[in-house]
């Protein structure tokens, strides 16, 4: 069923967008400034588990990626019991 970006779901799911924050660059405008680019792909029926990302601020080059699962939906998606998330509609393309 492929792979979910938890991030994406949780801001555009469940209305999270600090989920989106950028997660490195904060410091190195040279380098491109700030980016999102640590992420957390759980697979499709797992993502359904999701509850909340936060992104952490660190005094390191990239700040720290925290998601919440729900235990019951979790353990749920082990089992396949959930339908899976499904994949975004700008990952499809189209039949030539």
């Amino acid at each position: 069923m492929g792979l979910r970006d938890a991030a994406r779901y949780a801001a555009h799911q469940l209305g999270q967008t600090g989920a989106l924050a950028a997660t490195a660059g904060h410091d190195r405008p040279d380098q491109g400034g700030p980016i999102r680019i640590d992420r957390l792909y759980p697979d499709a029926h797992l993502a359904r588990a999701v509850r909340e990302v936060r992104v952490h601020k660190t005094p390191w080059d990239h700040d720290a990626v925290e998601v919440v699962f729900s235990r019951r939906l979790f353990v749920q998606g082990l089992r396949r019991e959930v339908e899976p998330v499904p994949p975004p509609q700008w990952a499809f393309v189209p039949a030539a």
